[in-house]
């Protein structure tokens, strides 16, 4: 459901999916306390119906790790300047990263360019 959500820290298993299905844009704010690894998802994947980056923004403030590798492609944006991140497997992101570091190996990132439209 769209909206804004608030969760410590996230870490996805045996094969698990966050789907954003609803039209609109779900906001996850990662607050990572305690956690060496805040967001975690190398278990699953995270997707958007139609394949729609947007409707995903995870926002995250602190230095902790970020696992992006995931079993599937994912599909959102990730805000976690502070951050370092790290993809790798076959599974590609579809959308955009800002993180401090990004170690990616094997994957590819896919920039949507109608995110660029999205500060208009």
């Amino acid at each position: 459901m769209p909206g804004s959500y608030v969760v410590n820290s996230l870490k996805l298993s045996d094969s698990a999916e966050i789907a954003i299905s609803a039209p609109g844009q779900v906001i996850l704010n990662v607050v990572g306390l305690h956690a060496r690894k805040p967001l975690d998802l190398s278990g699953g994947s995270v997707g958007t119906s139609f394949g729609y980056p947007a409707g995903l923004l995870i926002i995250y403030g602190g230095n902790g790790e970020l696992n992006l590798t995931g079993k599937a492609d994912s599909y959102g944006i990730v805000y976690a300047p502070n951050a370092a991140a790290r993809l790798s497997g076959e599974a590609d992101w579809f959308g955009a990263l800002v993180v401090k570091t990004l170690d990616s190996s094997g994957n590819s990132i896919h920039y949507d360019r109608s995110l660029s439209a999205m500060g208009n």
